[in-house]
């Protein structure tokens, strides 16, 4: 169970693993939160020697691809895109999903900005992610950690929904491909990005 806890956290930590200084002032939390993030992260680099091949082979591919996934939450950071016009940052994580080989739907329940991405093997367990990326109303703090107003915008990411749309949709294809119990058995994994959370 332990395991499945930090496997589940792995594209946060793998994102910025290398840069946790990044992390904090992306994310501009107070430093009591920022201190239990990092003692988090400890404890699971520490733990994460104990992962088995398959697993340890999932976080290299995730390492590698820490730059490009940072790269996704920063321009969705700077879209802050208010929840139900998340035009851009929709597109950007449809595209990323894509691009993995997985099928999108878009305009899921009649929302133009949210959607459903699938990879199938064919009928089998269902593997459900969840994805949000709205900003906040009011929000327009820099990506600094201290006070700096951006004027280019009126809403922003104060609750951290810029990485987790980002992580979540790193998760997908390693959850997609991660080892099954029974070598080959089938399995469909299903992100879903909904139009909005915080309105």
């Amino acid at each position: 169970m332990f395991k499945v806890a930090i496997f589940l956290t792995v594209p946060f930590i793998s994102l910025f693993q290398n840069n946790l200084v990044g992390l904090g002032s992306l994310l501009l939390i107070n430093p009591s939160m920022k201190t239990a993030i990092l003692l988090s992260l400890l404890v699971s680099f520490n733990l994460s020697a104990q992962l088995s091949d398959p697993e340890s082979k999932v976080l290299h591919e995730l390492d590698e691809r820490a730059d490009a996934y940072f790269g996704v939450a920063k321009q969705i950071w700077n879209f802050a895109e208010v929840g139900y016009q998340e035009e851009n940052s929709s597109a950007l994580l449809q595209d990323l999903l894509a691009g993995e080989g997985f099928t999108v739907e878009a305009g899921v329940a009649a929302i133009p900005t949210a959607f459903t991405a699938t990879f199938t093997t064919g009928q089998g367990p269902v593997i459900g992610i969840l994805g949000e990326f709205d900003a906040l109303p009011g929000i327009t703090q820099t990506d600094s950690p201290k006070r700096e107003e951006r004027t280019d915008v009126r809403a922003g990411h104060a609750c951290g929904h810029h990485l987790f749309g980002t992580g979540s949709a790193a998760a997908a294809p390693c959850a997609s491909t991660a080892p099954r119990p029974r070598k080959g058995a089938p399995v469909r994994c299903t992100w879903c990005g909904p139009g909005s959370s915080t309105t």
